[in-house]
């Protein structure tokens, strides 16, 4: 299936459920598609949903490519899955 048709999917399961409420049930379909097509554009983009308020108000989510990603938190993620993986021994 397309990214797209996955999408329509998710979404019309959700739908069908009348669990969900209005708009954020929908958000984990949105980030799937949204990632998925940007894997596809010239510079990667990935979708973050519930970013903090940046001046703005407070956004839904937001595009963001790899070089607006900080090295830093992203080693120092490594280092608390590291730390995590040994206290589980």
């Amino acid at each position: 299936m397309t990214p797209l048709e996955n999408f329509l999917k998710d979404v019309q399961e959700i739908h069908a459920l009348r669990a969900g409420v209005d708009e954020t049930s929908y958000y984990g379909a949105l980030d799937a598609l949204l990632n998925e097509h940007g894997k596809m554009l010239k510079p990667r983009v990935r979708c973050i949903l519930h970013i903090k308020n940046r001046g703005a108000g407070l956004p839904d989510g937001g595009l963001f490519t790899a070089d607006q990603f900080d090295k830093k938190s992203s080693h120092e993620v490594k280092k608390a899955s590291s730390r995590l993986a040994e206290r589980s021994r």
